[in-house]
């Protein structure tokens, strides 16, 4: 089953009117072990409901582990969403999520609605009873700005964008090997997730460096990422060129390290970057 926006919409209808309260301790009581139906009377908190909301309307997100307001915008980004700074209330559409690391998230359910999992009945983050005692604990509120930090938009909307392909080399006449242009980034570093540490750079969040720079529309990009991408593509793989670490630019560097025999992380350091115009063009 594949996430849409109605799905999504659908599951936070069901979860609205079933009555579920907010316990940081008991978060994950509202649901299944496999998410796949809501426990009435129960509890949540922000992060694993809107996560859990997310996973049962059928995106991919890998909720197995950790999951939490820290590492949401990356969880979301590895399930195919877009992760833009805030910048304003004009970016509340229906099925966005919004992200304060280390605070807070909710999902947008209108122009000027979200559903909000805020506080128990006693204005604590545990404690209180099962289920909303106030109809406060979890509802529908109009926009609010925390302040939020980042938006995470799902994959399908505007259905602008067709569904990825597989990782594979396309039809058209590849590029000859040549001379590597020079990394971009300093000794040690490499192109990988957020998640993955200082030395990791992703293009998705902003950084304290020139690595990262704005796409001029609240996003972010790394131009060196962009560069191999390109490269990527040229040599006949099919993979996006928006300079963004994400699921398919992971799955083509898994597979190109695999077929030139290097070390298989996923990481883009000085060797995958220099192979990609160096090491033999594969038919």
């Amino acid at each position: 089953m594949s996430g849409t926006i109605n799905k999504l919409m659908s599951v936070v209808k069901e979860f609205a009117a079933s009555n579920i309260g907010y316990d940081q301790n008991s978060r994950d009581s509202w649901h299944d072990a496999k998410y796949t139906k809501i426990i009435k009377n129960k509890e949540a908190d922000c992060s694993s409901a809107t996560l859990g909301i997310v996973k049962m309307a059928g995106y991919d997100i890998n909720l197995s582990g950790q999951h939490n307001t820290s590492n949401a915008a990356d969880l979301l980004k590895n399930a195919g969403w877009k992760i833009t700074n805030y910048t304003g209330k004009s970016q509340c559409k229906k099925g966005r999520v919004f992200i304060t690391p280390g605070h807070h998230m909710n999902i947008a359910t209108g122009t000027n609605q979200m559903y909000n999992v805020g506080i128990d009945e006693n204005g604590n983050a545990t404690g209180g009873k099962a289920g909303d005692q106030n109809g406060k604990e979890s509802r529908y509120e109009a926009f609010f700005n925390y302040p939020w930090k980042y938006v995470a938009i799902p994959p399908d909307e505007g259905n602008s964008k067709p569904a990825a392909k597989p990782a594979s080399k396309a039809a058209s006449k590849p590029a000859k090997a040549g001379t590597a242009p020079n990394f971009p980034l300093p000794k040690g570093w490499w192109y990988g997730p957020a998640s993955g540490g200082d030395k990791s750079v992703s293009g998705c969040v902003k950084r304290g460096d020139s690595y990262t720079v704005s796409d001029g529309h609240g996003g972010y990009y790394a131009p060196g990422l962009k560069t191999w991408q390109a490269r990527m593509k040229a040599r006949g793989w099919t993979i996006g060129v928006d300079g963004q670490y994400g699921p398919e630019t992971q799955k083509v560097c898994r597979q190109f390290q695999t077929e030139k025999k290097l070390s298989v992380d996923g990481g883009i350091g000085i060797q995958t970057w220099d192979a990609a115009w160096t090491a033999p063009i594969t038919p």
